[in-house]
């Protein structure tokens, strides 16, 4: 694995709309250097705006050296966190199991944390808000602090920097008089982009919701984010150890994946 990275450098997962161009934003003033990293998958489509978001908090900063645009393909590790095991998780969890929003943001983290561990940096953040959390794929109630300690375990500080600010990075934004227009993000249905999987989700809430309480699934959903947890843990330390040879390394997308 490779470790060009220093202990002034940090990564932010990057959707392009308000929260992560403001958690980028004061990631940036803390770190001499700031890789801002886009999953991308097929389900993904839109955010056409993205480069151009990264190059403004660059002007922001007078600094066009101090942010670098990483795009990264997750689509093998979506499926092996979606349909690996899914007749083990569907005796064991039933249709909880089926939750595509949760289980694709555990595999967007996992991703992060190679990157994290591939590039030798040791602090990781994002635009996560309490808001989030009022469905199972939120993990603000559920994983946020499972999250931290999956990181931690491997020398990477993961922290969200706009948790205490809740909902409102866009008049945070105009009050720093940045004039970038961050517009709805990746994944969240506005136009600039949008998640298929929300589809999946939607059909999957409805199925869940009608016959047990919000708060009942979401503590439910606990051992499905605990069992996705086990398996980063497990095959990330064999990453670790073996890089090229471990499961792990056959799962990561191949072709470029740092193409800005």
């Amino acid at each position: 694995m490779a470790s060009d990275g220093t202990l002034d450098t940090a990564v932010v997962l990057f959707s392009g709309g308000p929260r992560s161009t403001l958690a980028a934003i004061r990631t940036g003033l803390r770190f001499q250097r700031v890789h801002l990293v886009t999953m991308t998958h097929k389900g993904y489509s839109g955010s056409t705006h993205l480069a151009a978001q990264a190059q403004g908090i660059a002007r922001f900063f007078g600094d066009p050296d101090r942010f670098v645009h990483r795009r990264v393909p997750v689509d093998r590790l979506v499926r092996l966190v979606t349909n690996g095991h899914r007749w083990r998780n569907l005796k064991r969890h039933g249709l909880l199991s089926l939750a595509p929003c949760g289980l694709c943001r555990l595999a967007v983290h996992w991703r992060a944390l190679v990157y994290c561990l591939d590039n030798g940096i040791g602090h990781l953040a994002d635009g996560l808000v309490p808001g989030v959390g009022t469905r199972p794929g939120g993990y603000g109630p559920i994983g946020l602090d499972r999250l931290r300690e999956v990181h931690g375990d491997f020398g990477v500080h993961y922290e969200t920097p706009l948790y205490d600010l809740g909902v409102q990075a866009e008049k945070e934004l105009e009050r720093l008089r940045f004039t970038g227009a961050p517009g709805e993000g990746t994944g969240t249905g506005g136009h600039h982009g949008f998640c298929k999987l929300e589809k999946l989700d939607a059909l999957f809430r409805r199925a869940c919701i009608g016959y047990q309480r919000l708060d009942r699934m979401e503590s439910r959903m606990t051992a499905v984010v605990d069992d996705g947890l086990a398996r980063i843990r497990d095959w990330t330390r064999e990453y670790a150890e073996s890089g090229a040879r471990s499961r792990l390394a056959a799962c990561l997308d191949q072709g470029g994946p740092w193409a800005p």
